[in-house]
């Protein structure tokens, strides 16, 4: 059994029972919601892919640097473009920052093909970095990260799992564990 909640947007508590044992949970946490009307909603068909909003990257990365820190890195390609790149970093005592120039790569690939209950294959990342940089282009975060996890299908039409990193916030060390969501059908 498993009960969590949010308190507000950016804490939850709870706890996890397993075979018998009751662990206590409580940190930062990610709420996000999304919902829009389109087409979809209207008829009863499928909606050929061609009459879809092209998105073809997604990607959406969550790392908490500290229990007052939470860090969230995000890029999206529309046709094979880069529509959003960004990184908000949120504070339990401060106002939150976003950042634009920030900047995403895969360092190498899992050697096989995932393949999707529908048959559709991915290469997903074993290996990756994020780096961000303020206005005068002085880099103030970086993370060499490894997907540490197996990948689970299910986010849309890619994959979730979970990764270790190491690097730097504002001259800080740091390194940890993240959350990963991955679609990529360039």
């Amino acid at each position: 059994m498993v009960e969590i909640y949010c308190v507000n947007s950016s804490n939850f508590h709870g706890y996890i029972e397993y075979k018998q044992q009751r662990i206590e949970q409580k940190g930062l946490c990610s709420y996000e919601y999304a919902r829009a009307v389109g087409i979809h909603s209207l008829i009863q068909t499928k909606i050929s892919d061609q009459y879809k909003i092209p998105i073809d990257f997604f990607t959406h990365h969550i790392i908490n640097i500290d229990d007052q820190t939470q860090i969230l890195l995000t890029q999206a390609h529309l046709i094979n473009t880069p529509a959003v790149i960004s990184m908000h970093v949120r504070h339990l005592d401060q106002d939150n920052q976003v950042y634009q120039h920030v900047s995403f790569k895969v360092i190498a690939h899992h050697l096989d093909e995932f393949s999707s209950p529908s048959g559709e294959k991915m290469r997903l990342p074993k290996n990756f970095s994020w780096q961000a940089f303020d206005e005068q282009g002085n880099e103030f975060f970086e993370i060499f990260a490894t997907a540490d996890a197996p990948f689970h299908y299910g986010r849309g039409r890619g994959y979730v799992s979970s990764f270790q990193y190491s690097g730097h916030f504002h001259q800080q060390t740091i390194q940890g564990q993240g959350y990963m969501e991955y679609i990529n059908i360039e």
